[in-house]
């Protein structure tokens, strides 16, 4: 397979998933793992469950036990680069819950939008990193 087919391939699937993509990553914005006090074991939770069902191997390390981290790799088979996926779990606070046009943790998706505390820092980027793993696997 060419470049160009792969690329076709993957877009194919992405578009196939979308659903089920969206969602996945709602789910993501609508666990709460706010800094402080920082803990991510529920999110953590959820992340392993989802990698467990679909077979991708990782394993946790937590050096502080409401912080663990996700580590996760896999053998591309040929010589050469790497690609290392990196990003954080926790979130800052919400803040005041009046401020918010939704519940902060709803994952709210409106025309086209998801709406939610950690969209933009750094949910939606965790979770592009958890999916490329996925594909690229």
């Amino acid at each position: 397979m060419n470049h160009q087919q792969a690329r076709a391939a993957l877009e194919q699937r992405l578009e196939r998933d979308a659903d089920d993509i969206l969602g996945f990553v709602q789910k993501i914005v609508q666990i709460p793992s706010e800094n402080p006090d920082g803990d991510t074991t529920q999110l953590v939770s959820f992340l392993t469950d989802w990698m467990d069902e679909r077979g991708l191997d990782h394993e946790i390390v937590a050096p502080q036990p409401t912080m663990p981290n996700v580590l996760a790799g896999f053998d591309g088979g040929d010589p050469g680069k790497h690609l290392i996926l990196n990003g954080h779990l926790d979130i800052f606070p919400a803040g005041d819950p009046t401020q918010w046009s939704d519940d902060p943790y709803s994952g709210a998706v409106r025309d086209g939008k998801l709406f939610g505390r950690g969209v933009i820092d750094m949910k939606t980027g965790t979770a592009a990193s958890f999916l490329a793993y996925r594909y690229l696997h």
